[in-house]
C-alpha cells in the first residue's frame, strides 16, 4: 500500500508541475510574441501580473494533486487551506523570481552569458529556499492533521532544489533561435522532470504521514503495553 501511494504521490507532483510550467512556458512565448520585451512600467506590471497568475495556476494545480492522494492518509485535510497555503507560496514565488528582472534597472551593456553551471547552482539555491517556504506554509495546515509533521518542511528543501534545477535546466537550454514547439517541448520536459524528483523526494515523507488521533493513541498503547 505504502508503494502505492508513493507512485500516486509521485504521479501527482509530476503532473502538477507539468500544468504550471506548461502555463508559464505558453505565457512566455506568448509576451514574447505580442509584446517582445517590456519597455514601459505599465508593460513590466502587466508581465508581473501574468506570472503572478502562472503560480495561482502552478500552486492551485500541484496543491489539488496533493490533496487527492494526501487524503486517503489524512480524511481531514481541508482541501481549501492546503490548496489556498500552496497557491500563496507559488504566487509569491513568481513575483521575487520575476520582479528584478522587469523592475530593477539593468545596466546598458550586454549581459554576460553566466554559463549553465552557475545558473543551476543559483536554481538550486534558490530552489531550497522556495521549498522551506512551500514547506512551512503547508506545515501550518498539515500539522494540525498529521502526527510528526515538522519533518515536512525540511525535506522540501532538497526537494524544491532538485525539482526548480531541473526546471531552469529545461528553460535555459532554448536559445532565441530555437522554434517556439521546441522552446514549449524542453519546458514541459523540465517541468516533468521537476515534477518526479519534488514527488519522489517529499514522497518519502509524505508516505509515511498518518493521522494526529491515530498516531497519538498508538503512543498511549504502547506506554500501557511498556
Amino acid at each position: 500500500m505504502r508503494a502505492s501511494f508513493y507512485r500516486r504521490w509521485i504521479a501527482a507532483c509530476t503532473a502538477g508541475e507539468l500544468i504550471g510550467i506548461g502555463v508559464a512556458t505558453l505565457t512566455a512565448l506568448a509576451l514574447s510574441s505580442s509584446i517582445g520585451e517590456p519597455q514601459t512600467l505599465a508593460a513590466r506590471l502587466g508581465v508581473l501580473s501574468a506570472f503572478a497568475g502562472v503560480g495561482a495556476i502552478e500552486g492551485g494545480a500541484l496543491a489539488y494533486l496533493q490533496w487527492r492522494v494526501l487524503r486517503s492518509r489524512l480524511p481531514q485535510l481541508p482541501a481549501g487551506e492546503w490548496t489556498g497555503a500552496t497557491i500563496a507560496i507559488a504566487v509569491a514565488g513568481w513575483i521575487a523570481g520575476m520582479a528584478p528582472s522587469l523592475l530593477v534597472a539593468q545596466p546598458s551593456a550586454s549581459p554576460v552569458d553566466p554559463g549553465l553551471a552557475v545558473i543551476m547552482t543559483l536554481a538550486a539555491g534558490a530552489g531550497g529556499a522556495a521549498g522551506l517556504c512551500f514547506g512551512a506554509a503547508q506545515w501550518l495546515v498539515l500539522r494540525r492533521y498529521g502526527a510528526h509533521a515538522a519533518r515536512w518542511i525540511w525535506i522540501h528543501l532538497p526537494a524544491w532544489a532538485l525539482a526548480m534545477s531541473a526546471i531552469f535546466l529545461g528553460a535555459s537550454v532554448p536559445d532565441a533561435d530555437w522554434a517556439p514547439w521546441t522552446i514549449m517541448l524542453a519546458g514541459l520536459t523540465g517541468g516533468i522532470l521537476g515534477g518526479v524528483l519534488l514527488g519522489a523526494v517529499t514522497g518519502l515523507v509524505a508516505c509515511r504521514l498518518r493521522p494526529k488521533d491515530d498516531a497519538e493513541a498508538q503512543s498511549h498503547i504502547a506506554g500501557r503495553a511498556a
